[in-house]
């Protein structure tokens, strides 16, 4: 916990040194904190809160595969409905963009539910690196013409 709180400040602080929007920079820096948070109520106890700390937290949502399939179903949902009604999706290029991200998450969700466990960590270290190319996707949806058509 003592790492994300951390992150989410160094977040805030770096956003905030680019756009010079502290608003924005304590919602950024809070919403890294926030994966903490839905970490404890889906993980194991296996949350460490200060480094080299023996003691750790979870509510262990993860023990029932139904309940973790609903309430991480309806986190990602309300995620969805948030970035849909914040972000302005007037093109049909963004929203085109926009769905077919969704669409992206989803089918890696359920693939994760229910295919083949990973063979080892480097396929696992190689997707978790490439989930920088969700950013890049965000921001293409961002940054696309609004008379780009397709």
């Amino acid at each position: 916990m003592l790492g994300v709180i951390f992150w989410g400040i160094l977040f805030g602080i770096v956003y905030y040194l680019g756009k010079k929007n502290l608003r924005g920079s304590i919602l950024l820096g809070a919403l890294v904190f926030s994966h903490w948070l839905l970490d404890l109520l889906t993980h194991r106890p296996d949350l460490q809160l200060f480094p080299w700390s023996d003691y750790k937290v979870g509510l262990g949502l993860w023990n029932s595969f139904l309940g973790t399939v609903i309430v991480e179903g309806l986190i990602f949902a309300l995620g969805v409905f948030i970035f849909y009604k914040v972000c302005n999706l007037q093109s049909k290029s963004k929203i085109i963009l926009f769905w077919s991200l969704v669409i992206f998450l989803a089918a890696v969700y359920v693939m994760n539910l229910f295919g083949p466990p990973p063979p080892s960590e480097e396929p696992i270290a190689i997707v978790g690196l490439s989930q920088w190319l969700l950013i890049a996707w965000v921001y293409w949806i961002d940054r696309a013409p609004r008379s780009l058509t397709c």
